[in-house]
């Protein structure tokens, strides 16, 4: 009788082990936290295939980016990349280029999250080698902040995103 108990004392601990282990390296809240996000520090989410893509901005640090999760097989999350870049004025931007089956073959495309501080307006129109695009998710607060991703197909290390705002007047 003693055995038994025993063994099942010893079954639960290992099964407690092994689901927090689970817990803490592969689920999408540790995962975030052990990269140094908040909930707020997240200001936009896509998922893209087999891809979970977080667009943040740390205030405090003046950094903002992506952080790229790719959904395991059979649970959880791994961190498939981390673009990190610094926000240097008012108006700011990052790109992740992104893997993509197309006809059967593979392609790249180009993920662009911008930032403006102190934004009047909701409307921007951007720019990507001077072709105009439209902000694909849009996150906006008057006088305080807007934040936008944008998909392309522009994968060259060149490549220039410009925005024009428009003011409130």
């Amino acid at each position: 009788m003693m055995r038994r108990i025993l063994i099942l004392i010893l079954t639960i601990a290992v099964l407690f082990a092994g689901g927090r282990s689970v817990y803490l390296h592969y689920s999408v809240s540790r995962i975030l936290m052990r990269h140094g996000l908040s909930q707020d520090s997240v200001k936009l989410t896509r998922t893209i295939g087999i891809f979970h893509v977080y667009f943040y901005v740390k205030e405090k640090e003046k950094q903002m980016g992506f952080l790229v999760l790719r959904k395991r097989s059979p649970f959880g999350w791994k961190t498939y990349v981390e673009v990190v870049g610094s926000v240097t004025g008012p108006r700011d931007s990052a790109k992740l280029l992104y893997p993509m089956v197309v006809n059967g073959g593979t392609t790249s495309r180009s993920l662009w999250g911008g930032v403006v501080t102190q934004a009047e307006s909701p409307e921007i129109r951007i720019r990507i080698n001077g072709d105009l695009y439209e902000p694909d998710q849009l996150s906006y607060k008057k006088n305080e902040y807007l934040y936008f991703l944008v998909d392309s197909e522009k994968v060259g290390l060149m490549d220039k995103l410009t925005m024009e705002i428009n003011e409130d007047n």
